[in-house]
């Protein structure tokens, strides 16, 4: 084992904790080490240094054999001597999983694990194709008759399979999917722990497929896996800044609030466009689909943006840059800069659909933070936009075009239109203030922009 302390690293015997060599600053035994050095065997008090012509991803032990990780390849090594026994092709981004005498590989961006006998580099296996690329792989046990399992995203919903390594090749032993991505995976010995949609954590049983909820994350949760010597795991979750063992009761989590998602399709030119409004139970199942307007369905930036991305996998704790959501009435209200759309809570229904005129950048209101009153309604107004819930009322403000909504009857009660002469600026450097009838009362927005 390694012991680091300060800027030197010990080589400690696991049974005895007596020190076996000492990097000191980064040199062995008084002799430099090149900053790109890989790893190196302990043997004697001395370190033969192991692959030291690229720089270490990661590194495994496999019995006589160290398999190290490096950008584009994978090599293995004699653990007492050095000497290179084989090596082969690895890209990134997807991590090789280690098992007695077997390394499983995927190529980048394709959907077939191909499993290799670690004392040669030979391949002995392949996985049949995954529905997308695979994200993570997993050993449980070793050589012939382990499994081996892996999780994939296809279409913004998790898959995970597991697979046996018979003698005449892999066979199938489960395969499961989500209605929402996974965020994160691990596995024990035993099972494989799988995140969906950021918001569920459950453990699947390696052997069977069998499903058990152990908690669910209101907010983004980040989790760790301890093992013992024995390989068995203890999930441990970052919580505000404390590190808290998740310690399932082997009672079902109580279900988190239901919401509302949208799917999202990548387009040729890499750009993610809305199709669909999904309504997400607590149990993570999807209970209706409904497809958006044409006006919805336009593009929401490209696909790689962070928010997007995140969005994709996480709806629950992120949002689409630009559409606003809220429920009120059993009704869920969908606003962007192009118009209004309601949904029946319980069937999906469009119960209105309204279009509002758009203005030319620049020619809208605008400021960056401010305020909003309509009578004795009152709130905040990011940007000059108004979204909320005023009494029996709804009142949404896209910069040019103001709308009052009856929320009992679901109606639109109420438009207005911007011109640029009811704006004025407040005496203060970039103060900005507009007033529109609207309802028989006044939206009054007022804020400040800080570059104009």
């Amino acid at each position: 084992m390694l012991q680091v302390q300060g800027g030197d690293t010990a080589a400690l015997d696991a049974a005895t904790g007596a020190r076996r060599a000492v990097l000191i600053d980064g040199k062995a035994n008084g002799g430099p080490i090149d900053k790109c050095a890989m790893t190196s065997r302990v043997l004697h008090g001395a370190l033969l240094p192991i692959g030291d012509r690229d720089g270490l991803t990661s590194l495994a032990a496999d019995g006589e054999r160290v398999i190290v990780l490096k950008p584009g390849r994978l090599e293995a090594f004699d653990a007492a001597t050095g000497k290179p026994l084989w090596d082969r092709p690895w890209a990134r981004p997807l991590a090789p999983a280690f098992g007695p005498g077997r390394v499983a590989l995927a190529e980048a961006g394709g959907t077939v694990v191909q499993v290799f006998d670690t004392t040669n580099g030979q391949p002995v296996a392949a996985l049949p194709a995954l529905p997308a690329a695979p994200e993570s792989l997993f050993f449980f046990g070793g050589g012939v008759g382990g499994a081996l399992c892996a999780t994939a995203t296809a279409q913004d919903r998790g898959q995970a399979a597991c697979f046996t390594l018979e003698p005449d090749g892999p066979r199938p032993l489960w395969q499961r999917a989500y209605a929402l991505a996974f965020t994160q995976a691990l596995g024990d010995d035993r099972s494989l722990f799988v995140t969906v949609g950021g918001e569920r954590l459950l453990a699947l049983d390696a052997r069977s497929g069998a499903e058990r909820w152990i908690a669910s994350f209101p907010r983004w949760t980040r989790l760790w896996m301890a093992t013992d010597a024995k390989g068995s795991g203890r999930l441990f979750a970052g919580d505000e800044g404390a590190l808290a063992a998740v310690a399932p009761s082997g009672e079902r989590p109580a279900p988190l609030p239901a919401y509302l998602r949208f799917s999202l399709q990548e387009a040729k030119d890499g750009s993610c466009r809305s199709e669909a409004a999904e309504w997400i139970d607590g149990d993570g199942r999807r209970v209706w689909t409904t497809a958006l307007p044409q006006r919805l369905r336009g593009s929401r930036g490209p696909c790689a943006e962070h928010e997007l991305t995140w969005y994709r996998r996480a709806p629950r704790h992120t949002s689409i840059p630009g559409l606003g959501t809220l429920e009120a009435r059993g009704t869920l209200w969908v606003f962007d800069e192009a118009g209004l759309l309601a949904l029946d809570r319980k069937s999906g229904k469009i119960v209105l659909d309204t279009d509002t005129a758009k203005k030319p950048l620049g020619a809208g209101f605008f400021f960056d933070e401010g305020s909003f009153t309509w009578g004795a309604c009152k709130g905040p107004a990011p940007h000059g936009r108004v979204f909320a819930v005023c009494e029996d009322s709804l009142i949404a403000f896209n910069g040019s075009t103001a709308l009052l909504i009856d929320l009992a009857k679901r109606r639109e009660a109420a438009r207005a239109t911007y011109r640029a002469g009811m704006s004025q600026h407040l005496g203060r450097a970039a103060r900005e203030q507009t007033r529109i009838p609207l309802g028989g009362r006044t939206l009054e927005l007022t804020g400040i922009t800080y570059m104009k």
